[in-house]
C-alpha cells in the first residue's frame, strides 16, 4: 500500500512539475479573414479543421498558422446568388474525409482540397418548419457508427426552448 501511494503522489508531482497535459494554442482567425469567428471543429488524422463565417481552414499541431481550405465569401448581390449553396454551417469526419453541412438545402459536402461534392441530402421535412415558416435551428451534430446525429430545434414556437434528436443514414 505504501508503494501504491508513493506512485499516486509521484504522478500528482509530475502533473504540477509538467503543467498537466493541456497545451495552450491560441490562434487568430482574423489573420485570415477580418472579423474572422469559429463556429465548428473537427479532427481529421493530425490536422484541426475550424470552419469560420468566411471559410474553413486547417491547422497542424505545432505551426504557429492556420491555412485555408475554403472561401466562402457572402454574394454582394443576387448575381452572385449561387455561392450561398456552397454555405456550410458546420463540419463533421467520419475518420477518413471532411465533411460540411449546408443548413438550408441539406445538402451534405465532401471537402476534398478547395472543392465541395454533394454526397447526400438529409429532408427538407427535418430542416423547415411550416407552421414557424421557417428553418430550424442545428444546434450539434455528431458523427458515428456511419449515421450523422442532429440535434434540431423544435418546430413550434410554444416548445421553442427544446430539442430533438435525428440519426440520418448516410450509406
Amino acid at each position: 500500500k505504501k508503494i501504491k501511494l508513493w506512485m499516486m503522489l509521484f504522478c500528482i508531482g509530475l502533473l504540477f512539475v509538467s503543467g498537466g497535459v493541456a497545451e495552450e494554442i491560441a490562434l487568430d482567425l482574423t489573420q485570415l479573414a477580418r472579423f474572422e469567428t469559429a463556429s465548428s471543429l473537427c479532427w481529421l488524422d493530425d490536422s484541426l479543421y475550424v470552419l469560420g463565417n468566411k471559410g474553413v481552414y486547417s491547422w497542424k499541431s505545432g505551426s504557429e498558422k492556420m491555412n485555408t481550405v475554403i472561401v466562402q465569401d457572402c454574394p454582394e448581390d443576387e448575381s452572385e446568388a449561387a455561392v450561398w449553396n456552397q454555405m456550410l454551417q458546420l463540419i463533421f469526419t467520419d475518420g477518413e474525409a471532411l465533411y460540411g453541412l449546408h443548413p438550408y438545402s441539406g445538402m451534405i459536402k465532401k471537402i476534398e482540397g478547395n472543392a465541395q461534392t454533394d454526397v447526400a441530402e438529409i429532408q427538407q421535412e427535418y430542416l423547415y418548419s411550416e407552421d414557424m415558416e421557417a428553418y430550424r435551428e442545428i444546434r450539434q451534430a455528431v458523427y458515428a457508427d456511419k449515421k450523422l446525429y442532429l440535434l434540431l430545434g423544435t418546430d413550434t414556437y410554444e416548445e421553442y426552448d427544446k430539442t430533438e434528436l435525428y440519426a440520418f443514414d448516410l450509406d
